[in-house]
């Protein structure tokens, strides 16, 4: 009884070495996950998409296209041409961008929005005094202001368009009006009230 307990020991000791224990998956990176689909029903779904893709960093920039050995005469901000371009200079760091957020937190009439990431800056809102319904709207605005300056940076690089920095907030705040105003039906809100940013005129 003794040889068949040993030997019933050592045909089950390699089977152990085969089970390999289960590894969750970080709650960093879930996390990011979950953040990154949280839609806001209030702008056009390409809109939360696009925000979706830079939350995983999957987004054509330039240093991305030469990791795939996609020829570029060069990896550098095409806005600025002070630093390569990856997902956190173009929406934070650029000269342009960090322009546009002060620009946007002057008209929305709140604390300027510094972030040292996207994710901060997606939830710019949750630390912004107001409504629920004023924090939605906010976080609209910076999704907008998200897919403009995507849209600005590719009809630069594609079409030669140079960027105004007024032209391009100009049309944050009439996308904005647009997409927000129909699809909160915030009908009583008008494109005075709108731009000057009066959360009463507008039934925030």
């Amino acid at each position: 009884m003794i040889q068949d307990g040993v030997k019933e020991k050592v045909q089950s000791a390699p089977l152990k070495r085969h089970i390999t224990p289960h590894r969750p998956r970080p709650r960093s990176r879930s996390r990011a996950r979950a953040r990154a689909r949280r839609w806001n029903n209030w702008v056009p779904r390409k809109v939360g998409l696009l925000s979706w893709r830079v939350a995983l960093n999957r987004l054509p920039v330039l240093t991305a296209l030469a990791r795939r050995n996609i020829v570029s005469p060069s990896v550098l901000c095409p806005i600025c041409g002070e630093a390569p371009e990856v997902v956190a200079h173009i929406f934070l760091e650029c000269g342009l961008a960090q322009s546009v957020w002060e620009m946007v937190s002057q008209w929305c009439k709140i604390q300027p929005m510094y972030s040292f990431s996207f994710k901060g800056l997606l939830e710019v809102h949750v630390y912004t005094r107001g409504s629920a319904l004023f924090m939605k709207a906010l976080h609209g605005i910076v999704l907008i202001a998200i897919w403009c300056i995507w849209r600005a940076r590719n009809d630069m690089v594609f079409k030669g368009v140079k960027i105004s920095l007024h032209k391009l907030v100009g049309e944050i705040k009439a996308k904005s009006f647009l997409w927000i105003r129909s699809r909160a039906k915030l009908q009583s809100a008008s494109w005075y009230s709108w731009t000057s940013f009066d959360s009463g005129g507008i039934g925030l």
